[in-house]
């Protein structure tokens, strides 16, 4: 059997209209749920589950728990360096499709505290990476996001160069 994983999209991606089968996170950026077949995802939206029972919210907390084991097989590469923008340390999640998901993990916040403190924003460039900095001021956010298109313009898959708050309760887009 495949294994279900949150996946991030853009709105041209199938099904964003879909409320049942995604959600809007801001930025143009939708959370929608894949299975993994390998060489490929497959919405849930675009290949049969099992019955109408298969909506986001449904089969969400499995797709987490399969990203957060992935993510701790090491399958998803993270590093939180020391010295990024402003001279202020960042983390770096990548290598993997899934990586800009991680995002969507509730312990995000409560992992990177120790390193970035408990005020963090997040950028997901492309599916491939997801980057997460202090939440200074204004000016940090500014430094991060002109950090994020010098380093990661070049991404397959765009999703957005804007910033995402991370919170316990979840994640909300900065304006």
């Amino acid at each position: 059997m495949s294994l279900i994983y949150p996946y991030l999209v853009t709105d041209a991606y199938p099904g964003t209209s879909d409320a049942s089968l995604s959600r809007d996170l801001g930025h143009g950026v939708f959370l929608q749920i894949v299975q993994d077949h390998g060489a490929a995802v497959a919405s849930i939206g675009s290949t049969p589950f099992t019955a109408s029972v298969d909506t986001l919210e449904t089969r969400l907390p499995e797709a987490l728990a399969n990203l957060e084991t992935l993510l701790r097989s090491g399958a998803i590469g993270s590093r939180v360096f020391p010295t990024g923008p402003g001279g202020r340390p960042f983390a770096l999640f990548g290598g993997h499709w899934a990586a800009s998901s991680v995002l969507t993990l509730p312990l995000l916040s409560s992992l990177l505290e120790p390193h970035l403190g408990n005020e963090l924003v997040a950028s997901v460039p492309h599916r491939e990476a997801l980057l997460v900095f202090p939440a200074a001021d204004d000016a940090s956010r500014h430094e991060a996001r002109a950090f994020v298109r010098e380093h990661e313009a070049d991404g397959a898959h765009p999703l957005t160069f804007e910033l995402f708050a991370l919170r316990a309760d979840g994640v909300r887009a900065l304006e």
